[in-house]
């Protein structure tokens, strides 16, 4: 016998149990016939294959579905109008409330889903609006250290120019000093200067007197020439000797005036020299323009003193032509008055000692004039190089104020920068503040959403613990639908074997009859042949 299974109405394997809808009373099978459970033995193959035979004719009425004088009919909607057992209406009820459960508690976990995420984007934008704000601020911050340093860096390039200003200043200071004392010691050399020219003043004047005494002596002396005319003329042969010696001592005179010519044109060469120099310094040095005119004055004054010295060595010259002429007197009257030639030879010798005094008197104040004008274009040069000095100084000094300036104006600007940053970090500080009493405001807020989340997530755990007693009632129920399925397959396997017991027992009704019938048969026989025995 077939299980029930494994029967053509519930095809699979013997532990596939039905589901709802798998078993439907008002469908029919393939050929027709309504699933009756009470006549499914006697439908499908198995029925047809044994209880209609194998006539063709049977087979063909069978097969034909008589659905020509029937409506068509209505399509059925699932598990409408369906008549279920109490454990598979149980069950849809069941899995419907764990449909309905689960949705809702879906829905309660995506909008606790969304309020966390909005409370974790706030949190996450006030986050990184804190981040950037203290990053202003660390940038602020140090941006006034790096204002500060400059501050400092300059203060410091400040104190530097202020003690080179100072240096400068000392040097200024000393260049005074020096073009000071420099200033006494050319007023001492002009002064000692002035005391020479003064003291040839006197000499000259001495010479002069002299000269005037001597002019005298030669007018007192030449009456007495006059007279002893007469006797020098004689005296003339004796004479010439002596007047070679003379011209001899006058060659010698002749050299030495050349000589001295010389060393007049070499000085009035250098008087020009000087006096050009001087002028060109006129040009280049115009501070010490009132120590070169007295300078100018000074030249002035030896030009004079060498005009008259000039106007001397003519009168001298006159006075050597005379002195000449006294000597030719002299040698005329030598032989008649030996006493008067010699006091005349010791008066010109006198003379010639006197002038000889006078030409060295002038060359030590040449050489002193020369020495002066040394010291005074040493004092000149030193006096413009101090100039120089001075106008570098005072460039320098300019340049340095001009960079004081710049850092006093750079300085003011960095205190204004240093004010607004300073009140940008205060404005900053107060945001910050604002900010941390709106972090104090979201972190209460954020106590009360965690609090909120707390409460939400033991909501959640509620209806997780709800859910997994659902689970548990669910596995329940499962456990009791299996058992239920276990019993239905049991009760299955029951009605299978009751289905095979019943099959059996039909068999042997049929078989039962088919004895009666043969008994019956046999009976009908035997009461035939007993009547037709008696």
């Amino acid at each position: 016998m077939w299980g029930f299974s494994r029967s053509g109405r519930f095809a699979g394997g013997g532990s596939d149990t039905p589901g709802p809808g798998s078993y439907d009373p008002k469908r029919r099978d393939e050929l027709g016939w309504h699933a009756d459970p009470k006549s499914a033995f006697l439908g499908g193959e198995r029925g047809l294959d044994t209880s209609l035979g194998s006539e063709p004719e049977l087979l063909e009425e069978v097969r034909k579905p008589e659905r020509a004088s029937k409506k068509p009919e209505p399509k059925q909607v699932p598990h409408e109008g369906r008549k279920f057992s109490w454990a598979t209406e149980r069950i849809h009820q069941l899995l419907a409330s764990l449909d309905e459960e689960k949705h809702k508690h879906q829905t309660v976990l995506e909008e606790k889903d969304r309020e966390i995420a909005a409370i974790s984007s706030k949190a996450a934008d006030q986050q990184t609006a804190i981040d950037r704000l203290q990053q202003q601020l660390e940038g602020a911050t140090d941006e006034g250290y790096i204002l500060s340093a400059q501050i400092a860096e300059k203060d410091v390039e400040i104190q530097k120019l202020k003690e080179a200003l100072q240096d400068l200043q000392k040097v200024s200071q000393q260049q005074s000093d020096q073009i000071a004392k420099l200033s006494r010691e050319l007023e001492a050399t002009s002064e000692e200067k002035y005391s020479a020219i003064n003291n040839n003043w006197k000499l000259k004047e001495q010479i002069e007197a002299e000269r005037a005494a001597a002019e005298s002596q030669f007018e007192e002396s030449q009456g007495v020439l006059k007279a002893k005319c007469d006797e020098l003329d004689r005296l003339a042969l004796e004479l010439n000797s002596t007047i070679a010696k003379l011209s001899q001592r006058t060659t010698e005179r002749d050299t030495l005036d050349s000589r001295l010519q010389e060393t007049e044109l070499k000085l009035r060469d250098a008087l020009r020299h000087a006096s050009s120099a001087e002028e060109a310094r006129d040009c280049n040095a115009a501070e010490i323009e009132a120590m070169i005119h007295e300078k100018c004055g000074l030249v002035d004054r030896c030009n004079e003193l060498q005009t008259q010295l000039d106007l001397t060595s003519e009168e001298r010259r006159l006075f050597e032509l005379q002195t000449r002429d006294l000597e030719s007197q002299l040698v005329r009257q030598a032989e008649q008055s030996k006493r008067d030639q010699d006091l005349s030879n010791g008066r010109i010798d006198e003379l010639l000692d006197q002038h000889k005094a006078l030409m060295e008197a002038k060359q030590a104040a040449d050489s002193t004039g020369d020495d002066l004008q040394r010291q005074l274009d040493d004092m000149t040069k030193a006096n413009s190089e101090s100039i120089a000095r001075i106008a570098d100084l005072q460039q320098q000094l300019g340049a340095v104020t001009l960079a004081k300036d710049a850092a006093e104006a750079n300085k003011s600007e960095l205190q204004v920068e240093l004010g607004a940053l300073s009140r940008a970090k205060t404005e900053l500080e107060d945001a910050v503040a604002g900010m941390q009493d709106q972090l104090g405001g979201m972190a209460e807020a954020k106590e009360a959403a965690d609090a909120k989340g707390a409460e939400t997530l033991l909501q959640l755990q509620r209806a997780v613990e709800a859910k997994e007693q659902l689970d548990l009632k669910l596995a329940d129920l499962q456990q009791e639908l299996d058992v239920m399925a276990s019993a239905k397959e049991e009760a299955h396997a029951n009605r299978a074997d009751l289905q095979k017991e019943l099959e059996l027992m039909t068999d042997e009704k049929v078989a039962a009859q088919a004895r009666g019938a043969d008994l019956e048969q046999r009976l009908d026989a035997m009461t035939q042949e007993k009547t037709a025995a008696e």
